[in-house]
């Protein structure tokens, strides 16, 4: 979120600086590469090094570096944001889908109720083949839920007709009211016939 509100900032900055003399502007961008790849060079020696749990605890806080390394670097030439991966711009729009039917559909727990640990393994004693089988069919599910996602967005929440819109909010509302109050209903009547 961050990254998207500077977007615009950022991008006068650089077009300003592509316009800026031939010696100041590599100055700059070698000062850029620089920072960046001792930043990357630190967290790759002191965090991403550690063991598993150890790092575990650290992620959530230092996840962000080379994420912001990445985009430091890739930007610092024309040249290098002239490219772009089709596959990561088209996964990216299924990110959603695929962080909700991760457990539902690619891993597997051995007891019930119990926290997903293990791949599921529909080849048994051929772990790559089955985790090729398995994310292929969870990356095909996660994008026909996004298509559903879309589809639905569309019906329930019209973008240009207003009043459509009025009808669904209060359509839903009501609905959630009859249901709240039905479940309500029955988790009473057990009390009432004790």
């Amino acid at each position: 979120m961050i990254y998207a509100y500077y977007h615009p900032t950022v991008e006068r900055w650089m077009e300003k600086m592509e316009e800026a003399e031939i010696k100041r502007r590599i100055s700059i961008k070698a000062a850029v590469v620089l920072i960046c790849s001792l930043v990357g060079y630190l967290w790759f020696e002191h965090i991403y090094k550690l063991d598993k749990l150890t790092y575990n605890k650290y992620h959530p806080y230092t996840s962000w570096i080379p994420i912001t390394v990445y985009i430091c670097l890739r930007n610092v030439t024309q040249s290098f944001r002239s490219y772009t991966l089709t596959l990561f711009a088209w996964l990216g729009k299924i990110t959603l889908e695929t962080y909700i039917s991760q457990i539902h559909i690619w891993l597997r727990s051995g007891v019930p109720d119990g926290q997903p640990k293990l791949l599921l393994s529909l080849i048994p004693d051929y772990p790559m083949l089955n985790f090729l089988l398995t994310t292929s069919i969870y990356v095909a599910i996660s994008y026909r839920l996004f298509d559903l996602t879309n589809t639905l967005k569309m019906a329930f929440v019209p973008s240009k007709d207003n009043k459509r819109l009025i009808h669904n909010l209060i359509s839903a509302t009501t609905i959630s009211v009859v249901l709240y109050s039905l479940s309500l209903g029955f988790l009473r009547i057990p009390q009432m016939l004790v």
